[in-house]
């Protein structure tokens, strides 16, 4: 008898027992066919005599299910039963004297195979009481059999597009927003757990510069976009203001607040430039993105695309193209640089190094699922301008000061 806790290896003796035996008996909760055991297991299918499969909350892959529709060997669990169908059993037999069984908490998935924590115990006929054991194990199988059915390619159809609706519903509960999941639970975020009392307390924290003057800042630049019909239609001093390029003077300035503020980018000389040339493609790229209501991945996207090609030598960045997109939709987006970046990576569990693609997937996609962003419109006006910029206003939290 031997203990496995490491999935890698379990992985490995899963690989090992199906080469080397010639009955297969499986029970697995879960299952997924985008990894290296299942392939082996494809490729000796014909051993397999009986392999009943889960499907309770979409968590089988149909990348799995799809080779073995009309299976005669193959089952499923579809209809609900009383409690949930979960043990995970791996049998493989020669004969009554030559046998292995492992028995624990892997499902035949690649996350149960590859990196989760799982513990199995790998026993076989040598060991105590290995004759009942095997008899026991064989009469459960068949019992679970009783309950399972083949699956059709109707039943297939209907499951797969299930899974589909529910997929990214159990992405979010697991924490997971893409194909990385974050380093940290979502438990561990000082921000992304809070209600909107709670975050709205939390902005008002101003250490650096003013909650009030932050909020009308936000709300100048949307007097700006309501005003004209396109950024290129803005005047210089307007569109250096949303760009955060324009220098504040105190003596001269008509507002008490600086647009440096929310990502100052006067450092960033090819934005700059652009910026002062008016480039058409900045304009046609912000004019993708709504000034009310939703703004889709898909117009996200085709901000991204416009905004690229005003930079066709290079010079481009997810800092710059954030702050135009933070100034147009402080609902929806904050200005990613260099003052906030560490802070708010770290306490989303990601890394700092983000494309434009994983700006979106990593951390638009976390705030958009979080209790205070989907919070209703406030009725307070002071927390209405708030709730307005809300995503924006993380700046406020995750802000810190050159050289500090």
């Amino acid at each position: 008898m031997q203990l496995i806790s490491n999935s890698i290896e379990i992985g490995k003796t899963l690989s090992q027992l199906i080469k080397k035996y010639k009955k297969y008996y499986i029970l697995t909760a879960w299952a997924s066919g985008n990894n290296s055991v299942f392939d082996i297991l494809l490729k000796n299918k014909n051993n397999i005599v009986q392999m009943i499969v889960g499907t309770q909350f979409y968590q089988t892959n149909p990348n799995f299910m799809k080779h073995f529709i009309n299976s005669k060997k193959v089952k499923f669990v579809t209809d609900a039963q009383k409690g949930v169908y979960h043990p995970k059993v791996y049998l493989f037999e020669n004969s009554e004297n030559d046998w292995e069984c492992l028995i624990g908490s892997a499902n035949f998935t690649k996350s149960a195979l590859e990196f989760n924590n799982e513990i199995m115990i790998n026993f076989n006929q040598n060991d105590s009481n290995s004759k009942q054991i095997l008899l026991d194990l064989k009469q459960q199988i068949n019992d679970y059999w009783e309950i399972s059915k083949s699956i059709d390619s109707h039943y297939f159809n209907k499951y797969q597009n299930l899974f589909q609706k529910y997929k990214p519903i159990l992405d979010k509960i697991d924490n997971k927003f893409t194909d990385k999941k974050s380093e940290k639970s979502i438990l561990n975020s000082k921000i992304l757990t809070l209600n909107w009392e709670e975050y709205f307390n939390e902005i008002q924290k101003d250490t650096f510069h003013s909650f009030d003057e932050r909020l009308n800042l936000l709300e100048t630049a949307n007097s700006y976009f309501k005003t004209y019909c396109s950024f290129e239609g803005m005047n210089d001093e307007k569109r250096k203001q949303i760009a955060g390029i324009k220098k504040f003077n105190p003596n001269i300035s008509k507002e008490n607040f600086d647009w440096a503020w929310f990502g100052s980018m006067a450092g960033a000389g090819y934005f700059k430039q652009k910026i002062n040339q008016n480039n058409e493609y900045i304009s046609k790229a912000l004019d993708y993105i709504p000034l009310n209501g939703k703004v889709s991945y898909q117009n996200y996207l085709d901000f991204i695309n416009n905004f690229k090609k005003a930079f066709l030598s290079g010079g481009d960045g997810v800092a710059t193209a954030t702050r135009l997109l933070s100034m147009k939709r402080p609902d929806i987006f904050i200005c990613l640089d260099n003052q906030n970046k560490k802070n708010l990576c770290k306490d989303f569990g990601i890394k700092q190094s983000l494309n434009y693609e994983e700006y979106w997937t990593e951390i638009i996609a976390r705030i958009q699922d979080s209790i205070w962003w989907q919070s209703e419109k406030p009725k307070n006006t002071l927390e209405l301008k708030a709730w307005h910029g809300r995503v924006a206003m993380l700046d406020v939290i995750f802000y810190e000061e050159k050289n500090a």
